[in-house]
C-alpha cells in the first residue's frame, strides 16, 4: 500500500535543493496514523529511497506552463509496511500537472471553453488530439474539499461545481472577484489546510 503527502515545500524550492530526509520526514504515517517519531520510541518512518516524478504545468506565476522532473522521497512505515511518497506543495498524487494548473484548466472548462482550447492554453505541444480526456477525469476524480459531490454530475458539472466549492474557500472580502479568481484564492486555503488529495481510506485488516 502507498499513500502521498505533501509538504510545504514549493516546488520550486524542492527542485533547486531537494529536502533531506530528515527535513522531509512527514511527522506520522498517512495510513496508520503511527507518529514518526514518537516520545521514547524508535523512529517509525524510515527513508526508502527516491522516486522521480514529472511534473507539469505552471511552475511559477506569470510563467508560461513548463516541464521538469523531480526526486520524490519515500518512506516505509515500520507499524504498518505502507510507502508514504512526499510531494513538494502544489502536486497531487498520480496526476502529472501541478494543482493550479489542474483547476485552472477544470475552471476555463466549467466557464464553456472547449477542451482543445483549455489543453493548449494549459498544455502547449502536448497533443494535437480535439480533446483532452484528462479533464473529465480530473472532475469525477474524489477530493478532499469536496466530499458532497454526486457522481451523477456530468463530468463539466462536477468541474463546474468544484469550481464553485473552491470559491467559496476564498475570503468573503474578494466575493466581487471573478469565480475563476477567487477559485484560485480558494485552491490555496484548501492546499494550506491538507484538504487537497481524496479522501482518506480507513486502513484495511
Amino acid at each position: 500500500m502507498s499513500v502521498v503527502v505533501c509538504t510545504a515545500f514549493p516546488v520550486k524550492t524542492w527542485l533547486s535543493s531537494l529536502p533531506s530526509v530528515e527535513a522531509a520526514r512527514p511527522e506520522r504515517c498517512q495510513r496508520c496514523e503511527a507518529p514518526s517519531r514518537g516520545v521514547g520510541a524508535a523512529l517509525s518512518l524510515w527513508g526508502h529511497g527516491l522516486r522521480d516524478r514529472q511534473v507539469r504545468g505552471f511552475l511559477e506565476a506569470g510563467q508560461p506552463p513548463a516541464e521538469a522532473v523531480l526526486s520524490a522521497r519515500r518512506y516505509r512505515c515500520q507499524a504498518c509496511g505502507s510507502i508514504v511518497t512526499v510531494l513538494p506543495s502544489g502536486l497531487v498524487g498520480r496526476v502529472w500537472y501541478l494543482a493550479h494548473t489542474v483547476f485552472s484548466a477544470l475552471t476555463a472548462w466549467s466557464l464553456g471553453h472547449s477542451s482543445a482550447a483549455v489543453r493548449c492554453q494549459m498544455a502547449p505541444g502536448r497533443s494535437e488530439q480535439p480533446t483532452w480526456p484528462s479533464l473529465r477525469r480530473w472532475a469525477c476524480r474524489e477530493w478532499s474539499f469536496a466530499p458532497g459531490l454526486t457522481d451523477a454530475l456530468p463530468p463539466r458539472q462536477r468541474a463546474a461545481a468544484l469550481t464553485q466549492v473552491l470559491a467559496g474557500h476564498s475570503a468573503p472580502e474578494h466575493a466581487h472577484l471573478h469565480i475563476s479568481e477567487r477559485a484560485r484564492m480558494g485552491l490555496d486555503v484548501v492546499m494550506a489546510r491538507g484538504l487537497l488529495g481524496p479522501p482518506p481510506r480507513s486502513p484495511t485488516t
